[in-house]
């Protein structure tokens, strides 16, 4: 019994020596193995609560010295302890407007954009997303890449959407300058129409999510004020002379083969898939290569013609409703710029 008497004490003086030096888990451990001896237990809580002071305190530190985001980090895992979910919400505020001024514009916009209606939060986000649209659109060539929306890619929906890269095929001067983009990677796996039916560009079920779903999950208000609702010129098949069907007007769309002609012969047509569309079941080559549809028909009205991983055409396509292939949804994007002298 005295034997165990001296072990309990000599671990509890190990547990105070813990305490001392700050290292609060070991000490933790330590009183929860001794049990009801002494004051182990209130030490326990003793600890929690020092331990709880401490990150508190680095956090304040840290928010102190601009290292907002390790500062972020602590004070959400430290829930409601004091004032630290306030805390948390300013420091996210003062992070949007170090990158606002470090030029991280959009970063910033979708930092002030999660803050909702905190302090001037709504406001700060329209000014960053203003300045972040027009420069990074100022100087951009054709083959360039953008940025513009956002949507799930790396098949994790825990940490939030990613942001749109689009690929720069087209660019317009005149009154307003207009900018033809496809998105950089294959975004989604879907099928054409889902029905092996005939059908044409204007009546398939891939217009419709493309302007009807992915158009109001992948863009905001603000985003979808640049977004030119354009007509989308239906062509026939060039092999197969199948019937292309009307004319649409279209804020998202597929491009067609003419455009693929004009436009990706020196940009390269291959394009590889997010996540999340492999994990939809896209189909790739050996290269990592999607293939992906475009608007006009294949060999049939029940086909829709396709990109090969190669960047090349495929004049017969494929049934409209196999579900493996790739989407590339093509946009156009229209502004202004302040003092932009007319063309």
């Amino acid at each position: 019994e005295e034997c165990r008497a001296a072990i309990n004490q000599r671990e509890y003086n190990k547990a105070l020596a813990f305490i001392k030096e700050g290292s609060y888990d070991e000490a933790i451990e330590i009183f929860l193995a001794l049990g009801n001896y002494l004051d182990s237990t209130a030490k326990i809580e003793e600890c929690r609560i020092a331990k709880l002071e401490t990150q508190y305190a680095e956090a304040i530190s840290l928010t102190q010295a601009g290292r907002y985001d390790e500062a972020i980090n602590i004070l959400i895992s430290l829930g409601d302890f004091r004032d630290s979910a306030a805390r948390a919400t300013e420091c996210q505020y003062l992070s949007a407007h170090a990158m606002l001024n470090s030029g991280r514009y959009w970063d910033a916009y979708n930092r002030f954009l999660a803050l909702g209606n905190y302090k001037d939060s709504v406001a700060q986000a329209a000014f960053a997303l203003d300045i972040f649209q027009k420069q990074q659109y100022f100087d951009v060539t054709v083959g360039d890449y953008v940025t513009l929306g956002a949507f799930e890619q790396d098949n994790n929906e825990a940490n939030g959407k990613e942001a749109i890269e689009w690929l720069v095929l087209r660019i317009d001067n005149g009154n307003t300058r207009r900018l033809l983009l496809i998105s950089r990677y294959v975004l989604a796996a879907m099928p054409y129409h889902n029905t092996h039916e005939d059908v044409t560009w204007e009546t398939c079920n891939l217009r419709s999510w493309l302007n009807e779903t992915f158009y109001y999950e992948a863009f905001t208000d603000a985003e979808r004020a640049l977004i030119a609702n354009s007509t989308v010129t239906a062509s026939k098949n060039p092999a197969f002379g199948t019937n292309s069907g009307n004319a649409t007007e279209d804020y998202v769309f597929l491009l067609r083969v003419e455009q693929l002609n004009v436009y990706l012969t020196k940009l390269s047509g291959a394009a590889a898939l997010t996540e999340s569309a492999a994990a939809q079941g896209a189909f790739a080559d050996g290269n990592g290569q999607a293939w992906w549809w475009l608007l006009t028909p294949g060999r049939t009205q029940t086909y829709a013609t396709l990109v090969l991983g190669n960047g090349s055409f495929y004049a017969a396509g494929d049934s409209v409703n196999a579900a493996k292939y790739g989407v590339r949804p093509v946009i156009w994007i229209e502004y202004e710029l302040p003092g932009e002298a007319e063309t």
